[in-house]
């Protein structure tokens, strides 16, 4: 299994929670890790620093084929400690990619637990483990996939958007 660690392409943020990522890696040895974003920002540096000697741990830095990525990868790892709403757990949810991430309000917003992938506090641990029960049963996380993909595509489409504006504008409006 390839879990993906995604970061938009500007500096990884102490928020993202990246050195989660590196531990969990290093307790999942038997999984191949691929971290992608701005790797010259201090977070990204020091999670570089701490996975040097760990084999199954790559850096590909700024990307701009995410599209690829996300269908060569079987699970995105998101252990973020704050978010809005995020785009990356969008791109990987329309990309019909599992999740592991943590169960913060936005995330559990996005992510139904059990169902679009797996909902975990964001200790390395736990992610490790969530990882990995993924690994042991692929059709399962094959099933998430699809789940994530038709739920990005009912509840977040453009339509979708637009028709939301539109019924906020005229509740304001009576």
């Amino acid at each position: 299994m390839s879990p993906l660690y995604r970061a938009r392409p500007w500096p990884l943020r102490p928020r993202k929670n990246q050195l989660a990522a590196v531990w969990a890696a290093r307790q999942a040895s038997d999984l191949d890790f691929v971290f992608v974003g701005d790797m010259d920002s201090g977070g990204g540096r020091l999670a570089q620093q701490l996975a040097r000697t760990q084999p199954n741990v790559q850096f590909w830095g700024r990307r701009w084929d995410m599209p690829d990525l996300y269908r060569a990868a079987d699970v995105l790892l998101q252990p973020t400690l704050a978010e809005n709403q995020s785009l990356v757990t969008l791109e990987a949810l329309a990309s019909g990619l599992p999740l592991v991430t943590t169960p913060i309000p936005a995330q559990r917003e996005l992510v139904q637990d059990g169902q679009t992938g797996l909902l975990v506090p964001p200790q390395p641990a736990l992610l490790a483990r969530a990882l990995r029960a993924l690994a042991a049963h692929p059709e399962q996380a094959r099933r998430y996939g699809a789940a994530a993909r038709e739920w990005v595509l009912d509840h977040h489409s453009l339509d979708q958007t637009v028709g939301q504006v539109a019924q906020a504008f005229a509740e304001a409006t009576q």
